[in-house]
């Protein structure tokens, strides 16, 4: 029996059924060189992230992806030393997701923003919204975003100014309307969104 066979098959026996470790013992496991910790640890969960950003992209390839996209950057953050168990295993690889999830809105609308590093540890206390609640928060937001890029060019300049804190006296000047019509524009923008809206939650 080879050195690497010996040391897997010792590894294998001293971890037992690894369905009955917690998270925190499957990741020091791991650590410890045994790969079926890491897919056993992954089982418990890829399959609620893949449901839960598929219900809002409904597309299952995208969804897909992201999830792959997400054990590669949990497996290569424990490989690599970069993620400290401290018991909130659940909630930074659902930050990971959703950061994920985040990601692709973002590519999708073409803003290519900086991003905090989502596999960071720093995150772990900080995921307490079931990450259900957060994807539909995000998604909300990525929609609403979608649909102001459908809106005529003067209603989405009126909305996008509107947005950013802008005063309906400025956009007034700044789109040569009156006030009333800014309010107007605006208002008729909501409403559209509205509208597509109600499509996006019964989806």
């Amino acid at each position: 029996m080879s050195i690497l066979s010996s040391t897997q098959t010792t590894l294998s026996r001293r971890a037992g059924r690894l369905s009955d470790k917690s998270d925190s013992e499957l990741i020091a496991l791991f650590k410890g060189g045994l790969q079926a910790a890491f897919n056993a640890l992954i089982s418990r969960y890829q399959t609620a992230i893949l449901q839960n950003i598929q219900s809002k992209t409904q597309d299952y390839d995208v969804a897909d992806e992201l999830r792959q996209q997400t054990v590669l950057s949990v497996y290569k953050a424990i490989k690599e030393g970069r993620y400290s168990d401290d018991g909130h295993f659940r909630n930074w690889l659902f930050h990971i997701a959703l950061n994920k999830f985040r990601d692709y809105c973002r590519s999708q609308k073409g803003n290519h923003e900086d991003v905090v590093d989502s596999d960071s540890p720093v995150f772990s206390d900080r995921m307490e919204e079931p990450l259900d609640a957060a994807i539909e928060r995000e998604a909300r937001l990525c929609f609403i975003e979608q649909q102001a890029k459908s809106l005529p060019d003067n209603l989405r300049r009126v909305f996008d100014m509107r947005c950013d804190g802008i005063k309906f006296a400025d956009i007034a000047n700044l789109t040569s309307v009156s006030i009333n019509t800014a309010i107007s524009q605006y208002q008729y923008a909501l409403r559209r969104i509205e509208k597509a809206g109600k499509t996006f939650e019964a989806a």
